[in-house]
């Protein structure tokens, strides 16, 4: 401690006089100096403090956008990337590094186009300094949700966009998919109408003919035709009640039954239209085979599906009649893993499938068929019901040349 020049202190203590002897400057300087050295350790260490903190806040920061499932673009007003986030850069995979992203057109980036979308939410965004939103679908088929957001200087002019983008391609199929399953529910009910509407007058054509057929017995010509009206009628009448049985509304019961049943009411309405496409059918199958435990419309469904995905690639490789313009059906029973189960192999030679897109034709709203020619449920749909049956659905195709659809149930015990 250092005292005022005169003060009473003890023998070890110093005065100014006494400091100034001893260290040779003033005691004022030394004040200043050590004032000044203070000042800079505090600095220094508040700065240490800052850095921690904002070296924290970086950190936070940077893993909350890896977090972050949506893209996110900086745009500049020329649509150049000025900063992309992780998501942003991973989905343009090893093309650019983020040095070569920035600076580089984002409708170049992102949709290899060499000039920016029509009606370009985010130049709407720096024209109007509003939130725009829009959805898109960029070159592989997936549906964006996406936002741009002004980012404004302090004299209120958009100086920048943040562009967000998400995936929403499984939302938008989900609606699709609930949209078409209530069609589908629909057609079931008026398909149920239109069925019954028909039964009614059938049997009264089938009851006249018999009439007719009754009171004719000498007459060989009328007989003839009698017997062919019940026998047209009564196959119309198959078709009815394959339809009412189809379009019954019974989706969870599960029961003990045979293939059989379900595959011929199936077929009793396919038949005709695949005779009037000049299509054989070929149906093998042992009088034998074991009872499952599946619910019958829920099957038919299936079979439906299978036999219009074959007959359209038929018809579409052979146009009129032709030998090997064939749809097979064939059944056995096998063990797998020591458990019995039901095969069903379905085999049409018709276009095939590319090996390239085998592996998405179970994938809903998938579909080979041109626009309006199919919802690309029908196997989506199929797959299910069958592991619902806790069975299995493959499809195995060689383009050009043929596609077997097997399905393998268990065996009811």
């Amino acid at each position: 401690m250092v005292v005022p020049k005169g003060d009473f202190f003890p023998a070890h203590w110093l005065n100014e006089s006494s400091f100034l002897t001893a260290v040779g400057i003033p005691v004022s300087v030394f004040r200043a100096g050590v004032a000044v050295i203070i000042t800079i350790a505090v600095t220094d260490i508040l700065n240490i403090f800052n850095w921690e903190a904002k070296n924290s806040l970086t950190t936070l920061h940077t893993a909350l956008l890896k977090a972050i499932p949506d893209k996110i673009l900086l745009l500049s007003p020329d649509l150049k990337i000025v900063w992309a986030n992780p998501t942003a850069i991973e989905s343009i995979g090893d093309r650019l590094s983020i040095t070569d992203m920035t600076q580089q057109y984002c409708y170049q980036t992102f949709l290899e186009r060499m000039s920016p979308c029509h009606n370009c939410h985010s130049l709407t965004c720096f024209a109007t300094g509003k939130i725009q939103h829009s959805q898109k679908t960029d070159q592989h088929g997936k549906i964006w949700d996406m936002r741009a957001v002004p980012i404004k200087n302090q004299e209120g002019k958009t100086v920048n966009v943040l562009e967000l983008s998400s995936d929403v391609t499984e939302k938008m199929t989900l609606q699709k998919n609930a949209i078409t399953s209530r069609h589908l529910a629909s057609l079931g009910e008026i398909t149920a109408g239109i069925a019954h509407e028909i039964n009614n007058p059938i049997n009264s054509i089938i009851n006249c003919a018999q009439l007719i057929a009754d009171k004719t017995t000498g007459n060989v010509k009328i007989q003839e035709y009698s017997v062919g009206i019940m026998h047209e009628a009564e196959r119309i009448a198959n078709i009815v009640r394959s339809l009412l049985s189809f379009a019954r509304e019974n989706k969870s019961e599960k029961i003990v039954t045979g293939i059989y049943t379900p595959l011929n009411d199936t077929l009793s309405m396919a038949e005709a239209q695949m005779r009037k496409n000049g299509i054989a059918l070929i149906v093998d199958m042992p009088d034998n085979l074991p009872n499952i435990c599946a619910n019958k419309q829920q099957l038919q469904q299936v079979f439906i599906n299978i036999i219009s995905n074959s007959r359209y690639a038929l018809n579409e490789k052979y146009n009129g009649c032709h030998e090997n313009k064939i749809f097979k059906i064939t059944g056995e029973k096998l063990q797998t893993d020591r458990i019995p189960f039901l095969r069903l192999r379905f085999t049409d030679y018709g276009t095939g499938i590319s090996p390239n897109i085998l592996e998405k034709v179970k994938e809903p709203f998938f579909s080979t068929k041109p626009a309006g020619k199919g919802t690309g449920l029908g196997l989506s749909i199929s797959h299910g019901i069958i592991a619902d049956h806790n069975g299995k659905l493959y499809v195995e195709s060689v383009e050009g040349h043929h596609t077997s659809i097997t399905i393998e149930l268990p065996v009811a015990t």
